[in-house]
């Protein structure tokens, strides 16, 4: 790996320790603006990362597409979305909606990792545009709790839940966004 190859990996994993950093010391919650309003601007900083700085495009346009399909395994947080709504502790129209479909994309995404045919291009199609689908409504829903359910969202201002829209969500939603620009150019 060249070292302008490493500028992603690198990007990826002090933004996440500023994410830990925000998220554990109590920042997020004393911030003037919600959680989900993070995904907004991780997304942003994801794009201009991409295209400011040196070897960002690059290190994505040859990241093996099953390491992107094995980070979204972070989706099976859809899991304690459901358990934490069981203990009243997460609003339960979002923690259903989310739950679920974090919970099937993350098994898609063990059953592309695991059979290879799967990953085929209309396989890759289909599971990138539900998989998309579902986090950009997870993040609609969010807002939504967020401003009618407050306290069926204070789980996403502490650990582990604060890493959803400070790290995860955003470099999820990118991750879409790569796919789809791959298939789109293996189409053409």
């Amino acid at each position: 790996m060249t070292s302008s190859s490493r500028s992603g990996p690198i990007i990826l994993l002090v933004w996440l320790a500023a994410a830990i950093a925000i998220v554990a010391t109590g920042l997020l919650a004393r911030l003037p603006f919600p959680p989900p309003l993070f995904v907004g601007i991780g997304v942003l900083f994801s794009l201009a990362c991409v295209v400011l700085v040196p070897g960002v495009a690059a290190w994505l346009r040859g990241l093996d597409v099953r390491a992107i399909l094995a980070f979204h395994l972070v989706r099976f947080v859809g899991v304690y979305f459901l358990w934490l709504m069981t203990q009243g502790r997460l609003d339960p129209l979002f923690a259903r909606a989310a739950g679920i479909g974090d919970i099937v994309t993350a098994v898609g995404a063990v059953a592309l990792l695991i059979v290879p045919a799967l990953r085929a291009r209309k396989g890759l199609m289909i599971w990138n545009a539900v998989g998309f689908v579902d986090i950009v409504l997870v993040v609609v829903n969010a807002f939504r709790v967020v401003l009618t359910a407050p306290d069926g969202f204070t789980e996403f201002y502490h650990l582990p839940l604060g890493l959803l829209p400070t790290f995860f969500v955003p470099v999820i939603i990118v991750s879409h966004l790569t796919i789809f620009l791959r298939l789109r150019k293996s189409a053409q």
